[in-house]
């Protein structure tokens, strides 16, 4: 089918839902006061003033597409949830033709600008009363997903907005590949040619538990890794973040269960609950959590991962400057073969980590490191016969 019967035939189921009732249509000239405050990875978002009730509302950009259509069902599913971004309707901007979302406008930012506000005089300093009611909030509109059988597929702190202090999670349900902010996306998801492997909850799981480490630190997972396969690489090698000191265990314990390797390990959203309500049980006095470095370096964990190997690039390797002009769009570049290759290593997907790193080494016979991992995967795979 081509783009544009694809464009027709959304446009279609569109305009058929918009005449059953199914989704409201509000008219672009009451809107007032338009303005564009930013752009995301699926269009440009404005803020708007509705002249009928003066509330103010976002809009976000989208064209017709199997993926507009799949978001505005999820979207509607979730209308007037408390702990969700609330979805209006559509409108269409005359000039552009352009379709927009009517959303929730958020009043308060999101959640990492939330956390950045914290910092003062180089301390990053909260409660823990103010992690757990954050921690639940976000949890219960997770919570709520999973229950309609909507996978958010992207959770992260700027996916999280704040309005009237209240915690609403956003863009949800729009990737189910190896998009995404990857210090957030669940280790079994990185492997590069398995397209087969999907977000599901368990996946989501993995992200809220990257999250509540965030609420304790202030800081931003793996900011100083030089590009995002660097990312993807030590995560599957099982780094994670140590505790931030004051962190209660039993938080701790279950960010640390959140982001285990083995999904059947990681709790579901209501046993999060649960601990989480536990936890707030148990605060007897006003605790605080405070984190004087910004620069944290992730360490290598056996909750991260069940195998440690012995060998595969450390931290350090993978910060080396030759390692900043990885060009992420080239299939051809050594590097970057050679990178997926060891990605493909520490899955044990020895065949095809052997094919990559061949590759690289076709392009740059003198890699040292691509020999010494070609030969360890090549006795790898033998072993594994």
């Amino acid at each position: 089918m081509s783009n544009s019967n694809a464009s027709e035939k959304y446009l279609k189921w569109l305009k058929e839902e918009l005449e059953e009732g199914n989704i409201d249509f509000y008219e672009y000239s009451l809107f007032r006061n338009v303005k564009e405050i930013g752009k995301g990875g699926f269009g440009f978002i404005y803020s708007a003033e509705y002249d009928y009730d003066e509330v103010k509302v976002a809009f976000k950009t989208k064209e017709a597409t199997k993926e507009f259509v799949s978001e505005l069902k999820h979207l509607r599913a979730m209308k007037f949830n408390s702990y969700i971004n609330q979805f209006y309707g559509i409108t269409i901007e005359p000039k552009t033709e352009y379709l927009m979302l009517v959303l929730q406008f958020a009043d308060g930012g999101n959640l990492r600008q939330y956390l950045q506000r914290k910092w003062h005089e180089n301390v990053f300093r909260i409660s823990l009363n103010e992690i757990i009611k954050i921690a639940k909030q976000i949890t219960l509109g997770l919570y709520r997903l999973h229950e309609n059988n909507i996978i958010h597929c992207d959770l992260h702190p700027k996916n999280i907005l704040i309005n009237d202090g209240k915690f609403l999670i956003a863009d949800f349900g729009l990737i189910a590949t190896s998009q995404g902010a990857p210090a957030y996306i669940d280790p079994l998801c990185h492997q590069p040619q398995v397209p087969q492997i999907k977000r599901n909850k368990k996946s989501d799981v993995y992200s809220l538990g990257v999250i509540f480490w965030e609420l304790t630190s202030g800081t931003v997972p793996f900011d100083n890794a030089v590009n995002g396969l660097v990312v993807c690489i030590q995560i599957l090698q099982g780094y994670r973040y140590d505790i931030i000191p004051g962190t209660p265990p039993n938080f701790a314990g279950l960010y640390q269960n959140c982001w285990d390797i083995d999904p059947q390990k990681r709790p579901t959203t209501k046993e999060i609950l649960e601990i989480l309500n536990k936890i707030s049980e148990e605060i007897v006095a006003e605790e605080f959590i405070t984190n004087d470095n910004r620069d944290l370096t992730p360490i290598l964990t056996r909750n991260g991962t069940p195998n440690l190997l012995s060998v595969g690039p450390s931290v350090q390797i993978l910060n080396e400057p030759n390692l900043k002009n990885l060009k992420k769009s080239s299939t051809d570049d050594a590097i970057e073969l050679k990178a997926q290759g060891l990605i493909l290593y520490e899955t044990n997907n020895y065949e095809d980590s052997l094919n990559l790193l061949s590759k690289s080494l076709k392009i740059n016979p003198d890699d040292a490191d691509a020999l010494k991992f070609r030969g360890l995967t090549y006795f790898k795979q033998k072993e594994s016969i």
